[in-house]
């Protein structure tokens, strides 16, 4: 990984999945994503500190792991402010991660709820937008919310708390008894 200037004060370090950053003229900088872990964030803070900048906030452009894993330890050891994907900057981003995790844990319940009775993932799909009031519009809402809700439905059958059958070449899901 090495730091890699694109233009005036914008760089990227260069990796599995690329970090940007955006350095003011007093030397303070933004990162953009923090990498999949630790590991990954604490050797961009490195290379960040090693050029001369000093790290004051962390941008995460989306919430896939591969570009916030690392967040969790550049909040704790060198950001002094967060800027969710979806929302205002925060200095304590754990009410932000609290949040997430009970949107997570509702959503788990309410998928599991929903799976008393055999659904078909577009079923699952259509009751999740309704609960959440998300109206999908478009194609790439459509096919973002079904991965989402895929995701979901594939945790809920590793952990052995649904489980799928086929009937008349559809694929059903409900709760496991």
């Amino acid at each position: 990984m090495k730091l890699n200037k694109i233009k005036d004060n914008v760089y990227y370090i260069d990796g599995a999945v690329n970090m940007g950053l955006v350095a003011a003229d007093d030397g303070s900088a933004l990162l953009l994503d923090a990498g999949i872990d630790d590991s990954v964030s604490r050797k961009a803070r490195r290379i960040v500190e090693e050029s001369g900048f000093k790290l004051k906030g962390i941008a995460i452009t989306h919430a896939h792991a591969d570009h916030s894993g690392g967040a969790p330890y550049l909040v704790k050891t060198s950001a002094s402010f967060f800027v969710p994907a979806h929302g205002a900057p925060v200095y304590d981003i754990k009410p932000v991660v609290e949040a997430n995790r009970q949107r997570i844990r509702d959503t788990i319940e309410y998928i599991t709820s929903l799976l008393k009775e055999p659904l078909t993932a577009e079923e699952v799909l259509k009751g999740v937008c309704e609960r959440f009031q998300i109206e999908i519009t478009t194609m790439t809402q459509y096919y973002l919310m079904n991965l989402t809700v895929m995701a979901y439905i594939g945790y809920l059958l590793d952990e052995g708390l649904i489980t799928k059958f086929y009937e008349k070449n559809r694929q059903y899901f409900r709760e496991k008894s």
